[in-house]
């Protein structure tokens, strides 16, 4: 794309791609087995978290323009360190995120008794081959796969709702039929479609929140904050718009416009969905029913098991087929099948356009000594091999502990949702300390609330996150020991244990900028 030659409505479209991606494939039926009748309440928490990140990222972005994005405010903000810093969580989070998204993929496939985490496997090394090839105007498949599937839900998620006010309008459920994917987990089982009938009480019962439970809310909104990652990308094409206070602040209003339509069009359909599941005397992936639970996991065999989650009133029951039995309405029994094309080909591009970016990051930070130095080789092709090396080898090691059943697709969004939310807070941060106005007061309460979010994550994730600034900053957290340190003694043990800042190797602080490029 030429410089300075992007209008406000293209740069929207180029906003929307890595927003929606493919979380909005993955969390809807996630989302519900955990939360059950809570998950439409998370969704519009974490959608109000997304307009005022939105907001405070791209007005970072028109305050430091240039193809490093965000980064240049961070590392004004604090320091080449703090900018490494973040560079880090992002690494670490790509270390699991991107296993989901290909397990996403091949989950809508008709696999024919192949295992999912082998084919996985086979996609993995194809997606590593396009990597060191370097594959050009990926962004635009990217761009075009995004923006169809986004459509489609969109208009699946409004048909939805539409059956839903027209059921509250009659006072009683009609019939919703659906069919199986051939050869998906619910071929052979509902031939007839769901079917029961529900009085306009009842309907409204199902929709009554229980208590909520806290721990899983939080769990709930660590998982949803997949769908607020993507908004970073406003800065990477700040260098090339036309005018770009203007144009961004326009693109940024219209992209949430789009983003906030389709998540509350596809969050709405799939709870009116979980809603008219709990009518049927047939639900799950293997035919049984009663199962109750709060669960919802891709497993080895590649069957999703999602159930009731405990406590919901009225019955909340996860659609086994997930968000292609949005499309129901749209194409029949060809549902399956067009979400199936579309996940696959949406899941590979996106996990080629994440690895590939970030593997350049990996690649800078090898070659500044912050990460080994085997990962800042590059191919003769200019790719970052060691950096693609380094990610896909990690990502065979997580397909093979889903094989072995150690985690599932619930546990990897989650471990990297607590890593990318460590790299938010530091473009939130950045805002706080950075903006003036209104926007320092949204980024200082968004601060609180990612913070109290990412206090929902695993422990050892909250430790490596804590480990690694303490590694980053040690020379600064050294110099405030040494002044603490008063008594001779003390002094001694921090002389030995503590970095010596006139003998700390200083790093290029331009290195993850000129990586970015």
């Amino acid at each position: 794309m030429r410089s300075a030659q992007l209008g406000p409505w293209l740069l929207a479209g180029l906003i929307v791609g890595p927003v929606l991606g493919s979380g909005i494939i993955i969390l809807p039926p996630v989302v519900l087995g955990v939360a059950g009748a809570w998950a439409l309440p998370a969704w519009l928490v974490m959608i109000a978290v997304g307009v005022v990140f939105a907001l405070v990222f791209g007005e970072l972005s028109v305050l430091f323009p240039g193809d490093g994005g965000v980064s240049v405010a961070v590392g004004h903000a604090f320091g080449p360190q703090g900018r490494r810093l973040a560079s880090l969580y992002l690494v670490v989070a790509v270390l699991f995120g991107p296993v989901a998204v290909l397990l996403t993929g091949v989950r809508y496939l008709p696999l024919g008794g192949l295992p999912p985490v082998g084919v996985a496997c086979g996609l993995l090394v194809v997606c590593a081959g396009l990597l060191l090839r370097q594959v050009a105007s990926l962004g635009r498949v990217a761009l075009v796969l995004s923006s169809v599937s986004a459509g489609l839900l969109f208009a699946g998620g409004v048909a939805t709702l539409g059956d839903a006010a027209g059921a509250l309008w009659r006072g009683a459920g009609g019939s919703m039929a659906t069919s199986a994917m051939p050869g998906g987990p619910m071929s052979g089982v509902m031939s007839g479609g769901l079917s029961g009938s529900m009085s306009g009480a009842e309907i409204l019962s199902a929709f009554t929140l229980p208590a909520p439970d806290w721990a899983m809310l939080g769990h709930a909104l660590l998982l949803l904050f997949w769908i607020v990652v993507g908004w970073e990308v406003v800065g990477n094409y700040s260098a090339e718009v036309r005018n770009p206070r203007r144009t961004i602040r326009k693109a940024v209003i219209r992209a949430l416009a789009a983003v906030t339509a389709v998540d509350l069009a596809v969050a709405g359909g799939m709870q009116w969905l979980a809603v008219r599941g709990a009518a049927s005397p047939v639900f799950g992936t293997s035919g049984e029913s009663g199962a109750l639970g709060a669960s919802a996991s891709v497993g080895a065999t590649g069957t999703m098991t999602v159930t009731n989650a405990a406590g919901a009133i009225g019955g909340i029951v996860v659609p086994p087929d997930g968000v292609a039995a949005l499309l129901t309405p749209l194409f029949g029994t060809w549902g399956g099948p067009v979400l199936g094309a579309l996940a696959l080909a949406l899941c590979a591009t996106t996990y080629l356009m994440f690895v590939g970016g970030v593997a350049r990051l990996a690649a800078s930070l090898g070659a500044d000594g912050i990460l080994p130095r085997a990962v800042g080789l590059r191919a003769r092709t200019g790719a970052p091999a060691g950096g693609i090396g380094l990610l896909c080898g990690a990502h065979v090691v997580v397909l093979a502990a889903v094989g072995r059943g150690v985690i599932d697709v619930t546990g990897l969004v989650a471990l990297a949702d607590g890593f990318l939310l460590a790299n938010a807070l530091c473009g939130v941060l950045t805002g706080v300390r950075l903006l003036r106005g209104p926007l320092r007061w949204g980024a200082a309460i968004l601060a609180l609330v990612l913070g109290g979010v990412l206090a929902h994550a695993a422990w050892w994730v909250l430790g490596v996150v804590a480990g690694l600034a303490v590694w980053m900053y040690r020379v600064r957290i050294g110099n405030w020991l040494r002044v603490l340190c008063t008594v001779r003694g003390l002094r001694c043990v921090c002389d030995r244990v503590l970095p010596d800042p006139r003998r700390a190797p200083l790093h290029d602080a331009r290195s993850v900028e000129r990586s970015l490029k």
